[in-house]
């Protein structure tokens, strides 16, 4: 998962495209959630998006690479939120801690707190995700530091009916994602494909027998 802009590949010299190239044919999928480096807000603004998609593509199996130019602010950021939100972590300050325990690094931990109220506070049907908040507006300096049982399963629930179609407050799309549902439909479908060739070849063979044991009649 890369959280890098298009002008940061340009600053480092990199190909996007024979990037994306060699990831297919690698097999591997190169999932963008750009981030605008050394911004408070747009961390903020971003990570109910990119951590749910993190959250879905573990769910399904992959194993994440999750980087963006330093890995000092971007995607330790998404990391954090992933582990408050998902892993069990009691605090914002035990996550946080956990994550810059193994790598030293300085996500905006403010950010990460009033973008966990935005999903908390979020209005609409499941599903449903926070629009794009307004950088004046700051929750209250307590909220958002800790989290219920039941306060993370409502982020939780809000996150994941997001996986198949990612909508802000007004309707408006925000992205189609590829996983979980379809995937798990074409594997139902090949298990369904598989069953009826079985069947249809079974049904020859039962046929055939049947065949043969009218001729021996007849002889």
């Amino acid at each position: 998962m890369n959280t890098q802009q298009d002008k940061d590949m340009v600053h480092w010299g990199v190909d996007l495209a024979a990037l994306q190239q060699r990831c297919r044919e690698r097999g591997v999928l190169l999932e963008r959630h750009p981030f605008p480096d050394f911004s408070a807000d747009g961390l903020r603004a971003g990570l109910p998006v990119a951590v749910t998609a993190l959250d879905g593509l573990l769910e399904s199996g992959h194993r994440v690479y999750l980087h963006c130019t330093a890995g000092m602010g971007r995607s330790p950021g998404v990391a954090i939120a992933y582990m408050y939100w998902f892993r069990g972590h009691s605090t914002l300050e035990e996550a946080y801690s956990a994550l810059t325990a193994i790598r030293p690094c300085g996500p905006n931990k403010e950010a990460i707190r009033n973008a966990t109220c935005d999903v908390l506070h979020a209005s609409g049907p499941l599903g449903t995700l926070p629009g794009t908040p307004d950088a004046s507006v700051r929750w209250p300096e307590t909220q958002g530091l800790s989290l219920s049982q039941e306060e993370r399963t409502a982020v939780q629930r809000r996150l994941r009916a997001a996986r198949g179609r990612i909508v802000d407050p007004n309707g408006v799309e925000i992205r189609y994602s590829a996983w979980p549902l379809p995937a798990a439909l074409s594997a139902i479908a090949a298990l369904i494909s598989k069953e009826w060739t079985l069947r249809a070849q079974t049904s020859g063979l039962f046929q055939e027998q049947e065949n043969a044991d009218h001729e021996d009649r007849r002889l």
